[in-house]
């Protein structure tokens, strides 16, 4: 629901958005190095430990799943 969320939050601001998510079947659509590079943010919005490292230098968000679902277009 927070993937939806932030999807549709983003179609209305015009940006593109490439969502990873992680759950008990793993990590699924995974960020390659070259899209973190090229990203101008990341956002996560997690309720678990999520492995941050791989953003360094980078500006992150990190924020609730539950933000990603009634705060989207914040």
């Amino acid at each position: 629901m927070a993937a939806e969320g932030l999807e549709k939050a983003a179609k209305v601001k015009d940006c593109f958005i490439k969502i990873e998510t992680r759950g008990s079947g793993g990590a699924k659509n995974v960020l390659t190095g070259q899209e973190i590079r090229e990203a101008d943010c990341i956002l996560v919005a997690a309720d678990a430990k999520v492995p941050m490292d791989r953003f360094d230098g980078k500006k992150v968000i990190e924020c609730q799943v539950s933000d990603g679902i009634s705060k989207a277009d914040q």
